[in-house]
């Protein structure tokens, strides 16, 4: 869900986490307000308004939404339910999906909690190296492990897979909380190839409930453009008169 200038566009999410998907046909309906919508239409807006050529969203006035005549809220909750048809067609495999799946990774990070070995995870010397003039240092002098103990397995794994460009492949899938670990990750290790591809996944995890948060760290970790990405996050949260609780079907 997002909103622009007195306009609401509510969009079929789970599309945004699959490569090669193709909305063939979607419904949207909202079974108190009795409201039936065809999200592969259009939206209908102002000309030259910002969701004026927006696919795959249907747009509803602000103020329509937010009226209690209406019934699009019930008990504050907006119930939506999306029916329809998604085509997914596989696409050729990049040379970072074959990398990641290969067997031939040759640097391992030990994952510790006091003392003891939690989990490894293994990555391509010549990869990790591209990444980090700390990794790179090691690399260079022979080093062909590194024991951790200060950040997490999910960190780890997370910077490992920005690494190859895979993150968002296969079954795991981060948090806020992991992402946020890894952008500490790829800042202690001089890695700024990575933090910029972190900070531009972790744009698309910032809503209401953690925007003061993920700004927080922004600064922290001196991330402007993921402290851009809260500021207008922030003004969209202002604008909205009351809070807005989904829950999907």
């Amino acid at each position: 869900m997002d909103q622009n200038d007195g306009y609401v566009a509510i969009c079929f999410i789970g599309t945004n986490f699959m490569v090669g998907t193709t909305i063939k046909e979607m419904t949207l309906s909202i079974p108190s307000a009795g409201f039936i919508a065809d999200l592969t239409k259009v939206a209908d807006v102002p000309k030259g308004h910002d969701f004026e050529k927006w696919e795959d969203h249907f747009v509803f006035k602000r103020d329509d939404i937010l009226n209690p005549e209406k019934k699009f809220f019930v008990d504050d909750i907006l119930t939506m339910e999306f029916r329809g048809t998604v085509e997914y067609s596989k696409q050729p495999e990049s040379l970072g999906e074959t990398l990641w799946k290969s067997n031939s990774k040759d640097f391992t990070f030990i994952i510790q909690k006091n003392m003891k070995t939690i989990m490894e995870r293994k990555v391509h010397k010549y990869i990790l190296r591209q990444y980090s003039s700390v990794f790179r240092e090691m690399i260079d002098s022979n080093v062909n492990h590194f024991d951790i103990d200060d950040f997490d397995h999910s960190a780890v794994l997370a910077v490992v897979k920005c690494c190859y460009d895979v993150l968002l492949q296969g079954n795991w899938r981060p948090n806020v909380e992991s992402l946020l670990e890894s952008l500490r990750f790829a800042i202690v290790y001089d890695m700024p190839i990575i933090k910029e591809r972190i900070t531009k996944h972790l744009s698309g995890f910032i809503d209401a409930t953690n925007v003061c948060k993920i700004a927080n760290k922004s600064l922290e970790y001196d991330a402007p453009l993921l402290k851009s990405q809260c500021i207008i996050s922030f003004q969209n949260v202002l604008k909205i008169e009351k809070p807005m609780m989904m829950q999907l079907i």
